[in-house]
């Protein structure tokens, strides 16, 4: 209401210019929340991290605002940011990504106060059935559901594991997509991908990525065959020989490790088998009163050799 009645009643010769402020502004705007839902995915897709694609992602959003206010100064536009919404649903039939905007501003220069705008930015990709062999098909929307036919050959990038560096790649189309009016393409596949298991990643104008899958889960089932089942590995039987010498220690059951987990074990316990002598010998003395060395030292002592020491 204040936003009407400052251009109804204002100078007639103003309101042109006070409209075509508001339409450029809220343009700009759009187009900022189009490229911080873009960065907002290129983040994500290197980082993995929400929490941090966000918070760098609303910086980039306050850098672009403050773009607009210096393209026209004169304005005197200053923003104020009430909530931004950031989100992506991806590795899906019908993936997304998407973010919504609720900003208020004032054009001080041109007397206009408190202009609230809504936006959102999205787009969307919905996989269907492969075509045929070599082909795929899908559908691609923005906001409000409106097609989008302007995609070429870079804007589509398939998912590649490469074994060789266990590390993920893209690769274009080999040929370019047809179109059709709805948004619905039919991509030629890389002889390198399956065309019923794939991801692909779509990339718009704004910068905006969504990937999304023939797939959104494997279902697996483990199967065990009977050798497995009642040939598993085990310890058949203890050898307790030592040094030569066997059933030196003991053990309770070896038999019992050959079945099934039942919470019964088998004890080992080891046992003194032989003595091991270890030779000893001085290698300090101290002479105490008035007791003297007559010959000889300590190293004398080391071994039967007719050599000792002698004391007076």
């Amino acid at each position: 209401m204040m936003t009407y009645s400052t251009i109804r009643y204002n100078d007639p010769q103003t309101n042109p210019q006070i409209m075509s402020a508001v339409d450029e502004t809220n343009l700009s705007l759009k187009q900022v929340l189009g490229f911080t839902v873009g960065y907002y995915g290129s983040v994500l897709q290197v980082t993995g991290n929400s929490s941090y694609a966000y918070d760098q992602s609303d910086t980039y959003l306050n850098s672009g605002l403050n773009n607009i206010v210096n393209v026209n100064p004169k304005w005197g536009t200053s923003f104020k940011v009430t909530t931004l919404s950031l989100g992506t649903n991806w590795f899906t039939n019908s993936s997304f990504s998407q973010g919504s905007l609720n900003v208020t501003y004032d054009l001080t220069g041109l007397g206009v106060y408190g202009i609230a705008y809504s936006i959102s930015s999205e787009l969307n990709v919905q996989v269907l059935r492969s075509p045929s062999n070599n082909q795929v098909s899908l559908t691609v929307t923005q906001d409000g559901n409106q097609p989008v036919v302007s995609l070429g050959t870079s804007s589509f990038k398939f998912y590649q594991y490469v074994d060789s560096n266990l590390t993920w790649g893209m690769v274009n189309p080999p040929s370019s997509p047809v179109v059709s009016s709805d948004g619905t393409y039919t991509i030629t596949v890389p002889p390198q991908i399956n065309p019923q298991s794939y991801i692909i990643q779509v990339q718009d104008s704004r910068g905006i990525m969504v990937a999304a899958s023939s797939f959104s889960h494997y279902t697996g089932t483990l199967n065990f065959n009977a050798t497995s089942q009642s040939g598993g590995y085990y310890v058949k039987q203890f050898d307790t020989q030592v040094d030569g010498i066997s059933d030196q220690g003991t053990h309770s059951n070896s038999t019992i490790q050959q079945i099934a987990p039942n919470g019964k074990f088998d004890t080992l316990t080891e046992t003194n088998t032989a003595t091991n002598n270890q030779p000893y010998h001085p290698t300090s003395y101290t002479l105490d009163g008035s007791t003297t060395l007559v010959s000889g030292s300590p190293s004398n002592l080391v071994s039967d050799d007719g050599a000792y020491m002698t004391f007076g």
